[in-house]
C-alpha cells in the first residue's frame, strides 16, 4: 500500500469518528456555563469577560451556518486533526495508525470532553493540535504547519488564562522543532528568541480581543456566594446578604431553603438559581465582608467544605469520577436541547 493511500485511510477513520461523535452529541453536551454562553451567542446578553470572548466570536461566526452546533463541529475539528496528525507521525503502518487514532480520539477522558461546550475543551483540543503541529513540524518542515501551532496557542490562551502554563512550554517546543527541521539547525538563544516573541505577541492579541467592547465582571463574588452557600446549608442559616439573593422579599426560612435547593458541593453553577453571582458594586463589600467572616465565624464549617473540594478535585472520596459536569443539556429556556436525547445510543455512550 503506498504511503498516500496509507494516509488517507487513516484520515477517512478520524473524520468518520469525528461525525459520529457530532452527530450523538449534537449540538453538545452544556452546563449552566455552556447556556450562559450561548446567550451572548444570540445576543441576549452582553459579550463579557466571565466568559471567553474567542469562544462567544467563533460560535457566533458558525451560527448562521449550523445553529447552536456550531462551537461542537469547532472543536471536533480541531481535537481529531490534533488526533490524526500524532497517529500519522508516530508509526507508519496503517494497523498502527489506526489504532491511536481509536484507542487515543476515544479515551474517555479525552473523548467525552471535546463534545462538552467549555472553554475546557478549547484548551485541551488547541494544545493536542500544538503538541501535534510540533511532531509534524519536526518531519516536514513546513512553515504553514508552524502557523497553525502558533494559532492553536493563541486560541488556546484566549479560552482559558490558565492555559499559558501549558502554552510556555509548548511555544519553545513548536520553536525548537521549527528550527531544527529539514535542513533547519538553531541553538537555544535563537529558539528562545522566537519562543518569546511569539508569547507576547499571543498575549498581546489576546489581551485586545478580551477587552475591546466587553463587559468587564468581577468574578470574585461566584466564588463567595458558592462558600456562603455551603456555610449556610451546614448551620442550617441563610449567610448570604439579602441584596445577593436573587428573591429579596422571601423571609430567611424561605431564603435558606432556596439556597438548598441550589446548592451543589461539586460545582457554583447552579446558585445562580438563588443568588447575584454579579451584584452591583455597592453591594459587593457586604458580600465581600461576609466571605471574609466565614473563617473566623465558621472555621469548622469553612475548612471542611474547602477541604472537600479539594479532595473531590483529586478524586478521593467520590466514587465518580467527574468528567463533563453535565452529560446532557441542562433545562434553559433557549430551546436547545441534544439531537439524541431520547435515544438509546447516547444513553450507552455516555454510560461507557
Amino acid at each position: 500500500m503506498t504511503e498516500a493511500n496509507n494516509r488517507a485511510l487513516v484520515i477517512s477513520l478520524a473524520v468518520l469518528l469525528a461525525v459520529g461523535t457530532g452527530y450523538l452529541f449534537f449540538p453538545g453536551l452544556m452546563s449552566f456555563d455552556s447556556i450562559f454562553l450561548y446567550r451572548q451567542v444570540t445576543g441576549d446578553t452582553p459579550v463579557n469577560n466571565y466568559h471567553p470572548p474567542i469562544m462567544v466570536y467563533a460560535w457566533q461566526l458558525g451560527h448562521f451556518l449550523t445553529g447552536p452546533g456550531s462551537m461542537l463541529i469547532l472543536h471536533q475539528v480541531i481535537y481529531w486533526s490534533a488526533i490524526t496528525i500524532i497517529a500519522l507521525c508516530v508509526h507508519d503502518r496503517l494497523w498502527a495508525r489506526s489504532m491511536v487514532v481509536i484507542a487515543l480520539g476515544l479515551l474517555p477522558p479525552l473523548w467525552i470532553h471535546s463534545a462538552t461546550i467549555w472553554n475546557d475543551t478549547g484548551v485541551m483540543s488547541s494544545l493536542l493540535l500544538a503538541a501535534a503541529c510540533a511532531l509534524l513540524l519536526r518531519r516536514t518542515g513546513r512553515r504553514s504547519v508552524f502557523v497553525i501551532g502558533f494559532l492553536a496557542l493563541c486560541y488556546a490562551q484566549a479560552a482559558k488564562q490558565t492555559a499559558i502554563l501549558a502554552a510556555i512550554p509548548l511555544f519553545y517546543i513548536l520553536c525548537d522543532a521549527f528550527f531544527n527541521s529539514g535542513h533547519r539547525h538553531g541553538h537555544w538563544p535563537k529558539i528562545l528568541m522566537l519562543a518569546t516573541t511569539l508569547l507576547i505577541c499571543s498575549l498581546t492579541s489576546v489581551y485586545i480581543l478580551s477587552s475591546v467592547g466587553v463587559e468587564k465582571y468581577t468574578k470574585w463574588p461566584t466564588i463567595a456566594v458558592w462558600d456562603l452557600a455551603a456555610v449556610s446549608v451546614t448551620k442550617q442559616k441563610s449567610l448570604i446578604p439579602s441584596a445577593i439573593l436573587n428573591f429579596k422579599d422571601d423571609s430567611e426560612t424561605e431564603s435558606l431553603n432556596r439556597i438548598k435547593e441550589a446548592f451543589n458541593p461539586a460545582v457554583n453553577g447552579p446558585l445562580a438559581r438563588a443568588a447575584n453571582f454579579f451584584p452591583e458594586p455597592e453591594y459587593r463589600q457586604e458580600l465581600f465582608d461576609a466571605w471574609l467572616a466565614l473563617p473566623l465565624d465558621y472555621p469548622v464549617s469553612y475548612f471542611g467544605h474547602r477541604s472537600r473540594v479539594f479532595t473531590r478535585l483529586l478524586g478521593i472520596g467520590t466514587d465518580q469520577i467527574q468528567l463533563a459536569f453535565e452529560h446532557r443539556i441542562i433545562d434553559n429556556d433557549m430551546g436547545l436541547k441534544l439531537l439524541n436525547q431520547d435515544k438509546q445510543i447516547l444513553n450507552k455512550a455516555i454510560q461507557w
